[in-house]
């Protein structure tokens, strides 16, 4: 991989990132609920790992960008890994409670992920993917200005064999 994610754009990413992962994972679980462990993937500076770590005893967080993880706010329930799917051939069978995707299964998506997944949750484990959006659309329209809309090739039905 290309480090796309230079030391420049990782200390933009951490200095600039919405704090929105906490929000979103308080949707998602139930007040003083805990799991044991949780493994987020596509960490990058480590806001959503952190945000993970209220809810979880123990997390692991995985960035392919070494400038990411360079970055990442220590935390004493994190274990930061700079590297890919390899990587996850270390951790047992069945010892992860959840698996967070927090804007980065678009980068993560192949078929050997996928099967380490399978093989690293837990029976009763969960996948959860999220992304966010910032809509700026009636803002800019009350400034007088408008945004010009940009092809994506972003595929919001991911499929794992690509």
């Amino acid at each position: 991989m290309p480090e796309e994610y230079n030391e420049a754009v990782a200390e933009h990413y951490a200095a600039f990132r919405p704090p929105l992962h906490l929000l979103i994972l308080k949707k998602l679980f139930k007040p003083g609920e805990r799991l044991q462990s949780g493994l987020d993937i596509g960490c990058g500076t480590g806001y959503s790992a952190i945000a993970l770590s209220d809810y979880c005893d123990q997390v692991i967080g995985i960035d392919p960008s070494k400038s990411m993880i360079q970055q990442a706010v220590e935390h004493p329930s994190i274990e930061y890994i700079h590297g890919k799917e390899d990587q996850l051939v270390d951790l047992a069978s069945e010892s992860i409670d959840i698996v967070t995707f927090a804007g980065s299964l678009f980068y993560a998506k192949n078929l050997k992920l996928y099967q380490n997944l399978l093989r690293i949750l837990k029976p009763k484990g969960a996948v959860v993917v999220y992304d966010f959006e910032i809509l700026l659309d009636s803002a800019l329209k009350l400034l007088g200005l408008q945004l010009n809309s940009i092809e994506s090739d972003y595929k919001f039905i991911v499929d794992l064999s690509d």
